[in-house]
């Protein structure tokens, strides 16, 4: 394979491109990951990647088309060499350093490394070649449809060239010229919750941006859209001070926007976009099949269940530890009792005003529960069950939350309970706490001009 290659590579000698050849600058390792920029020559054929934003606008304005991120580089990682051969006006990248150094041996010329390739392997860039080009006879790309519909035409699969940590956003060639218009605006994107994004867990995201119709934002993946068009139940977070009250719906705050995000499932995991729509059908409605890709990130969902699990396990763990003794030496309801004890000491109400007034904060959210340790009376005695049924050892195990017509005075009695029997025996447990002791009296509110302290997506 690797001579065969190099045959391939060295039919390109002959061609001169016709357009200037880009300007090779080192990616140097940073502390966060990498945009590379993806840009198609389209009279020579060649696809070229950058992570300097000075070269891709450079090469843009002698005529070459920009297609997006190709992909998100790590800061650090395994090498990934660039060439040049000036003859063919060609550009070649490799992991292998033999290819590097039998290519340079040939008169290609070494341009140091590119980036960086994830040790990790999380995301593969896939390598095509085209036997019949003269340059610009490699594509690499994290689109396994693209790979397919290369291969279909021609091109020859060559398996997997580096990994990446994100995919990015670059549109297939055929679709350049459609998709190519700029967006008119910028964006950055912030997570305003401190927690990791889990499925079914509402996000807080601020957008900040110069865009003054939040309609035509939305930020997409391919598994599910996400945005304000499709967002009809909008939260309204107390520390987010907002602009248009009557327009309250669209979450104006100074420089920007605030809404959130939820992913149903995990399979949102990957590759999201933010996209700028353009134009208007004649109703005025926004036409969603018309917008410009502003950029491309990364956003790891995480298994809700798979992580409530692990904490049960872990909480425990804890509590039995926390008795002294082994678990062989503790019964079914001693360790339940150990943990309604653990529990009870990190758990505080949801949060609130001081006087049972629920408060919605971004910067201070109430799930996941597990993370945030606030609850209240209706999921205290659920997780209770969830404990004795993890345990197990229990004749039964009861949630008495619906035991009693709603706000009855039975229902106020014993609405936080659960209970188990146990040899025979009822026992009665319940974790919820105070409601002040969630209480957040004064609100801290979130300064849009300083985001130091949140997470940049």
């Amino acid at each position: 394979m690797f001579r065969k290659t190099i045959q391939k590579l060295l039919a390109c000698a002959a061609f001169i491109t016709t357009l200037p050849q880009a300007v090779i600058t080192p990616v140097k390792a940073e502390v966060k990951p990498v945009d590379m920029y993806r840009l198609y020559n389209p009279n020579s054929g060649e696809h070229f990647y950058t992570a300097e934003v000075n070269e891709k606008d450079t090469l843009v304005s002698y005529g070459w088309k920009y297609e997006g991120i190709g992909w998100t580089a790590p800061s650090e990682g395994d090498e990934v060499y660039r060439l040049y051969n000036a003859n063919a006006g060609d550009h070649h990248y490799t992991l292998d350093v033999n290819e590097k150094n039998t290519l340079v041996s040939l008169g290609w010329k070494y341009e140091g490394v590119g980036w960086y390739s994830d040790p990790a392997k999380y995301i593969p860039l896939y390598r095509q070649y085209n036997p019949n080009a003269k340059s610009g006879s490699h594509n690499y790309t994290t689109s396994k449809e693209e790979n397919d519909a290369l291969v279909k035409l021609g091109w020859k699969a060559e398996g997997i060239g580096w990994y990446g940590v994100g995919a990015g956003s670059t549109v297939p060639e055929e679709k350049a010229e459609e998709d190519e218009r700029k967006a008119q605006y910028t964006y950055e994107l912030y997570q305003l919750s401190p927690y990791p994004v889990y499925e079914g867990v509402q996000v807080p995201v601020y957008v900040k941006t110069d865009n003054p119709d939040p309609k035509t934002i939305a930020i997409h993946s391919d598994s599910l859209a996400l945005g304000f068009e499709d967002t009809s139940w909008p939260t309204y977070y107390e520390d987010c001070e907002y602009f248009d009250i009557d327009k309250e719906i669209y979450g104006r705050v100074e420089g920007g926007y605030v809404f959130g995000v939820t992913a149903y499932d995990t399979s949102a995991s990957g590759e999201f976009e933010v996209r700028e729509y353009y134009e208007k059908n004649e109703d005025g409605e926004i036409n969603y099949d018309k917008y410009a890709i502003v950029k491309g990130f990364h956003i790891e969902v995480l298994d809700y269940t798979e992580a409530v699990e692990q904490w049960r396990k872990d909480i425990i763990d804890e509590s039995i530890k926390n008795t002294g003794k082994s678990k062989d030496e503790l019964t079914s309801l001693e360790i339940l009792s150990a943990v309604v004890d653990t529990l009870t000491d990190q758990f505080v109400y949801l949060t609130n005003d001081g006087n049972n007034h629920h408060r919605t904060l971004a910067r201070i959210p109430n799930s996941p529960y597990f993370l945030s340790h606030r609850w209240d009376s209706y999921a205290s005695p659920a997780v209770l069950c969830q404990f004795a049924e993890e345990i197990g050892g229990f004749e039964e195990i009861h949630n008495m939350y619906g035991d009693y017509s709603f706000q009855s005075d039975e229902w106020s009695q014993w609405h936080y309970y659960m209970y188990v029997v146990y040899e025979g025996e009822k026992h009665y447990f319940e974790a919820c706490p105070y409601a002040e002791s969630g209480a957040v009296p004064e609100i801290d509110m979130i300064d849009f001009s300083d985001l130091s302290e949140f997470k940049k997506w």
